[in-house]
């Protein structure tokens, strides 16, 4: 690669070196179809600001020379689309009516914030069944009976609660082993 020399638009200083210096500003306008139009290279902050009056100047030759709408255009443009598409029309039937590229379309309400399609009607959740408290009975723990102790302190019995785990399955219970 050959080295090349950049120069600040407003100020006219130079810089040579492979590519943009770092900390300079390269400033171009997105054209439709994905191409750009360079509008400038500025080598700070405060050489950008001032080149503002020249920059409108030159927005507005680009749009008389690429037969592109100005802001003040583009505007109305978003504002009738944003009313079209929440009317019921879709973007491509907008951009038509328009007659503004679908793609161009698209981006302008995307940079103003606006959405590109209608929202449908709220999703409606359905309910859960209930159940019958009869038919699906809530399953509690049930203990063994107590086994008697063998230790002589404590009272003989065991405690109530067992160590055992809690099955799922219903538990049969024994009218004779409870006597």
């Amino acid at each position: 690669m050959e080295e090349r020399s950049f120069y600040c638009r407003e100020c006219k200083a130079v810089a040579v070196g492979l590519s943009v210096p770092a900390g300079w500003y390269l400033l171009r306008r997105a054209l439709d179809g994905g191409r750009d139009l360079r509008l400038g290279l500025y080598c700070c902050v405060g050489c950008l600001l001032a080149a503002g009056d020249t920059l409108l100047e030159g927005e507005e030759d680009a749009s008389r020379r690429w037969d592109l709408p100005t802001e003040r255009d583009r505007a109305r443009v978003v504002e009738r689309a944003e009313t079209m598409i929440r009317a019921g029309r879709t973007l491509p039937q907008a951009a038509e009516s328009l007659k503004v590229h679908p793609t161009a379309l698209r981006s302008w309400l995307q940079a103003a914030h606006i959405p590109t399609t209608i929202p449908g009607p709220p999703a409606v959740e359905t309910p859960k069944p209930v159940s019958n408290p009869v038919s699906n009975p809530v399953r509690t723990p049930v203990s063994k009976p107590a086994a008697k102790s063998t230790s002589t302190s404590g009272g003989g019995r065991s405690p109530a609660v067992s160590d055992q785990p809690v099955s799922d399955q219903p538990v049969a219970v024994d009218a004779a082993a409870e006597r």
